[in-house]
């Protein structure tokens, strides 16, 4: 009990964290069968989190089975006191799951058809996923390229241009060879920097993209990379 209470706690004031797609996956297609069944939301999330529970305790208990996910446990545990506390099924996923899937329970709650909805989030999910490996598929050729040439502008950088030095002063070096010595220490020395540039803008890309839906959405979405699905 003081356990759940100190949860319920960190949640409050941390934040809940997000579901993963296949946490949302699973909660979503439990609840379209268990609705469909004419079973109530809070009866239903009950009944997953004792399947959930009883599942983790066996894994637990097995050293040799991967780790069981705990995050949809803890989504559960705060969803039903919310829900049996009077709010609906929209307002008690709040902060776990994305704000357009709140939109779509919203809207389904009001034409009464969430089954319906939670299969077609379960699609959608699935189609995030493929699209994802479809994207990540089409950039990791390039990448590897990228690296690859990063690695040998080092190489050179570090290990043949000054044994060339030895033998011809810097300043009478022809201009490629500058330019790789430049550019190979600018690697060396920075590396961490410009993969934290990369990243961080790989992340803004994609998640300005997610929500932007301008006048400009159809060109990005013509573009190399974005046009891949």
């Amino acid at each position: 009990m003081l356990n759940e209470l100190l949860q319920n706690a960190k949640i409050i004031l941390v934040g809940p964290r997000k579901l993963s797609r296949r946490d949302r996956k699973n909660l979503y297609r439990g609840m379209a069968n268990r609705l469909q069944e004419g079973f109530g939301a809070a009866e239903t999330w009950r009944l997953m989190l004792e399947i959930l529970t009883r599942s983790d305790k066996a894994i637990a208990a097995n050293s040799s089975a991967p780790k069981f996910e705990k995050r949809l446990v803890k989504c559960l545990r705060v969803a039903i006191p919310r829900i049996e506390s009077g709010q609906h099924i929209d307002q008690a996923l709040a902060g776990f799951v994305p704000d357009s899937d709140i939109l779509q329970l919203r809207a389904a709650r009001r034409a009464n058809v969430i089954p319906e909805t939670c299969f077609r989030l379960c699609d959608s999910i699935d189609r995030e996923s493929s699209l994802l490996g479809t994207v990540v598929a089409g950039i990791a050729y390039p990448l590897m390229i990228f690296f690859m040439l990063g690695a040998i502008i080092v190489f050179y950088a570090k290990r043949v241009l000054p044994a060339f030095g030895q033998l011809v002063p810097r300043d009478r070096w022809p201009t490629n060879a500058r330019i790789v010595d430049a550019v190979g220490t600018l690697l060396y020395d920075w590396w961490w920097l410009i993969l934290l540039v990369m990243a961080t803008s790989v992340i803004a890309v994609f998640s300005f993209l997610r929500n932007y839906t301008g006048r400009g959405r159809t060109t990005i979405d013509k573009m190399p990379i974005f046009s891949l699905y």
